[in-house]
């Protein structure tokens, strides 16, 4: 008899109380917090290597400009800078002698860019920078 009262007053306890009302309100909000993570962890990789691309195109036609490089040591030179990950984005080096400008292109797949996927439909399929500058007289 002594132990039916105990369990019916820790049952009555547990009825009553509002301790686990935590647990379920945090899994219910824990897949928004996690989507929230993963969209700013994607939006930060994919701009920051995006301006990564800028700067090295900036600093690639440059280059090329002040006659430092041929189109050939410009494009390995900017494909080595712009590198991450393993993955290697395209570049191309125009040298136009008639306009007498330089433009540097680096062309990278949206997916590389931002790993977890969330933004690939912001972002489109390619996400790319492209530079031209002036060539210097010799």
């Amino acid at each position: 008899m002594g132990n039916t009262k105990r369990w019916q007053g820790w049952l009555s306890r547990f009825l009553k109380g509002n301790d686990g009302s935590v647990t379920v309100e945090f899994v219910l909000w824990l897949p928004l917090f996690l989507a929230l993570i993963l969209v700013t962890a994607d939006a930060s990789l994919a701009f920051t290597r995006q301006s990564n691309f800028w700067t090295v195109s900036r600093d690639t036609a440059r280059i090329v400009s002040r006659h430092g490089l041929d189109t050939g040591e410009a494009q390995r030179y900017a494909q080595r800078q712009a590198r991450f990950s393993g993955y290697t984005p395209d570049v191309s080096v125009r040298v136009d002698p008639i306009a007498s400008t330089v433009t540097v292109t680096i062309t990278g797949e949206a997916q590389k860019l931002a790993p977890f996927g969330v933004l690939g439909l912001a972002l489109g399929r390619t996400v790319s920078a492209q530079v031209t500058q002036t060539l210097e007289p010799i």
